[in-house]
């Protein structure tokens, strides 16, 4: 194996492990936290109370207890871990372990970015501010993607034209 492709599975491997290693980090902070106990034992109808803040209550959420979307929502350690794992696969392909075809690695990697887009517009408020979790997991997604990126690319692509020498 060349060294190109030695040095493109250390970076899957470091994708990987900078996705799941984001999980027990802070992916954002809410200041002055306001709670709402709402629903029953049947389901989300019945009465809602909001509780009143209490000295600027503060709270955060990791990547084990966070959750992002708009219609639907994953946990965050769900979305992660799935990126994470697209990187290894990745990184299997490269060592010719296995032959899981790249656009299906990079379409795991878009949903996931669309869901990190998700939580970064909705914490771009004035009483929440994301966190290292976060920041560190988003390396990780963009790593993953542009090598996955390289892996979809044909062999040959963007060198320069070289004429047999035996003309």
């Amino acid at each position: 194996m060349s060294t190109a492709a030695n040095n493109r599975v250390v970076l899957f491997v470091i994708a990987a492990a900078l996705l799941a290693g984001s999980l027990p980090l802070t992916w954002v902070t809410i200041r002055d936290a306001q709670l709402e106990v709402s629903g029953g034992p049947f389901g989300d109808g019945g009465p809602r109370l909001q509780l009143p803040s209490i000295g600027g209550m503060t709270l955060s959420a990791n990547g084990f207890n966070g959750s992002l979307g708009v219609g639907v929502k994953l946990p965050i350690w769900l979305l992660a871990t799935v990126s994470a794992v697209a990187a290894a696969i990745g990184a299997l392909n490269e060592l010719r372990v296995t032959s899981i075809p790249a656009a299906a690695l990079l379409a795991a990697h878009v949903v996931v970015g669309v869901f990190f887009a998700i939580g970064l517009a909705t914490t771009l408020g004035d009483k929440a501010t994301l966190g290292v979790g976060f920041v560190v997991a988003v390396v990780g997604l963009l790593l993953a993607a542009g090598l996955t990126l390289k892996q979809l690319a044909p062999a040959g692509v963007g060198q320069a034209f070289q004429p047999d020498s035996e003309e």
